[in-house]
């Protein structure tokens, strides 16, 4: 806590929103949990070039305060619910964090580490990740199962909440503080000379090396196979392309030191033949992605294929002439290319949503524009077109918001799609955005897209902060009807739900009773959770059941449901309260 105090309160201040937002059920903390996560590298790396840089107490606490600064920064460019968020706020979220930990492997260098001391130092980090993230998973399974016990045992009714909560505390908080309590020192490490651990001489000989070996062999024989055939690369290379890259160069990093020992002969031999296999792989790869560029425009896969291609035929060049040459520059390079690649025109956003929608306007281009305006079409466009309309528009909505295409839309239909747009959560509102803009072009003679991608699950729990309204009734049952599951017995009263998601079913002796109500009620929700909400009060959240003899009052605790597209929701857990007279 003493030595990183900046790194243990982003992990304090995160792991408090992320229970709070699990206890509330809430999506409103998203950006301070985003935040806490991303201070955990950045605090981190200023600690270490603070310690072995800034010796001066005023400076290297300027420095840290900077860094939180920028955190809250971050905190403060993004919404606080995650339900608002387009694609492209996860996407830089992602680069940021693993551009941030590159910067963590690199900062002993940018703190005046020689080689020996910036390999042993980053070795000495993985192998404590490794043993915390043992410590944190053991830990969290026997704590788990020892609640879980506990809730058995004893009848303690242990909100599933609480399982979430704990994951939360182990991963959160346990494992930051645990694994920083075993960091190294950041100054001059004694410890750091010419040994090679012999674990790691098997991990990366026995593991990391034959599986390099078995997909160089797998490319280069499809390299042969595209020679004979004159054909194309498939699209799908990247897969195998990237992961020769990532295990190939994580064992060339394990085996830096290894190269230049001579009981270790096969380490240089990997050194100096592993990059120039490497090269012209990379090769291949940026060919299958321009292929895939010049028909179908850049997207964010395809722009971030390119730039790795790029960037392996560069690294691959440099190491093939120079074996000996430093390995900090790898760490050095992603880190500049994840957080440069983020933010400006030459962006992974700027560029993808430039190349969509000049997409959109040549498939358009000449009857569906006018005055540079969606139109609708003279005539009638061919179904490839239709769709290729609608996946370039699900995508532009789905990625950057309905303002990346509002200035192409007519002002009427711009207004009607925002407000669809605005009414709806996650893939609903994109579905309904997108199917408006093909109706508008078509004149409503497209079919409707097959959207069992376009799920939206909808979740809403009881807000309890009230308590129950139980007066007037005499018993109180709660039970758990998901669907397909055998029929509850609750006092008078026997309910189900029907395998398939349908409304709940009500019997009392056998004779069935009229649930409308409920299943009222339950719409009610859906379109309640459609909009946002995710408690809501128990009037909200009630409705009744009658029979002959006796009333009931059935108060939903907890209602998650999955929708495709536009059509009704169906049930995937109920829980509920009944109150009986």
């Amino acid at each position: 806590m003493g030595r990183f105090p900046f790194v243990c309160l982003a992990a304090l201040v995160g792991a408090f929103a992320a229970i709070m937002a699990v206890d509330n059920a809430s999506t409103s903390f998203a950006n301070v949990i985003m935040a806490c996560a991303l201070g955990l590298p950045v605090m981190f790396a200023l600690r270490v070039v603070v310690e072995r840089r800034l010796r001066g107490r005023g400076a290297g606490l300027a420095l840290e305060i900077a860094g939180i600064l920028l955190v809250a920064a971050y905190a403060w460019s993004v919404p606080s619910d995650c339900s608002k968020f387009t694609g492209m706020v996860w996407i830089r979220y992602g680069l940021l964090i693993l551009g941030l930990h590159f910067a963590v492997a690199f900062a002993p260098c940018f703190a005046g580490a020689d080689e020996a001391e910036y390999w042993h130092f980053n070795w000495r980090l993985f192998g404590r990740f490794a043993l915390t993230t043992l410590y944190s998973g053991v830990l969290y399974l026997g704590l788990a199962a020892a609640l879980a016990s506990s809730d058995k045992l004893f009848d303690l009714k242990v909100d599933a909440k609480r399982y979430a909560e704990l994951w939360i505390v182990m991963a959160g908080l346990f494992h930051p503080l645990f694994f920083l309590s075993g960091v190294p020192p950041a100054d001059r490490d004694p410890a750091a000379g010419p040994s090679y651990p012999n674990g790691l001489r098997a991990f990366a000989q026995f593991a990391l090396a034959p599986l390099v070996v078995v997909y160089v062999a797998i490319l280069y024989a499809y390299a042969v196979k595209i020679i004979v055939r004159w054909s194309w690369p498939h699209g799908w290379i990247a897969m195998p392309v990237s992961v020769l890259a990532v295990s190939g160069i994580l064992a060339a990093l394990l085996l830096q030191p290894a190269r230049n020992l001579d009981s270790e002969r096969w380490a240089r031999w990997y050194w100096k033949y592993f990059y120039k296999a490497l090269a012209p792989l990379s090769v291949l790869l940026m060919l299958s992605i321009w292929r895939r560029e010049s028909e179908y425009g850049f997207t964010e896969w395809r722009y971030y294929g390119m730039v790795m291609g790029v960037w392996l035929l560069a690294t691959s060049l440099f190491y093939a002439f120079r074996p000996g040459a430093s390995t900090r520059a790898i760490p050095a390079s992603l880190s500049i290319i994840c957080l440069l690649t983020v933010w400006g025109p030459w962006s992974v956003f700027s560029v993808s949503m430039a190349s969509q929608r000049h997409r959109l306007v040549s498939t358009l281009q000449p009857d569906g524009l006018e005055n540079g305006l969606v139109a609708p079409a003279k005539g009638t466009l061919p179904p490839k077109e239709v769709e290729a309309v609608r996946s370039i528009v699900s995508h532009l909505i789905r990625t950057y918001g309905i303002e990346s295409i509002s200035d192409l839309l007519p002002k009427d239909l711009r207004e009607k799609v925002a407000s669809a747009y605005a009414g709806r959560n996650g893939f609903a509102g994109e579905y309904q955005a997108t199917q408006q803009i093909v109706d508008f072009i078509t004149g409503g003679k497209a079919a409707a897209a097959k959207v069992a991608h376009h799920q939206q699950v909808l979740s809403v729990d009881l807000d309890l902060a009230g308590g129950l309204p139980v007066d007037g009734y005499a018993r109180l049952y709660h039970a758990c009807i998901c669907p397909g599951q055998p029929e509850q017995t609750l006092g008078e009263l026997s309910v189900r739900s029907p395998a398939g998601g349908a409304m709940p079913e009500f019997r009392s002796h056998g004779e069935r009773l009229d649930g409308a109500a409920v299943a009222a009620r339950i719409r009610a929700v859906e379109d309640s959770a459609a909009k946002g909400a995710r408690k809501l009060a128990p009037s909200e959240m009630s409705a009744s059941v009658v029979s002959v003899a006796h009333e009931w009052l059935v108060i939903i605790d907890k209602a998650s449901m999955r929708r495709v597209g536009g059509t009704p929701a169906t049930l995937t857990e109920l829980d509920i309260y009944v109150l009986e007279k």
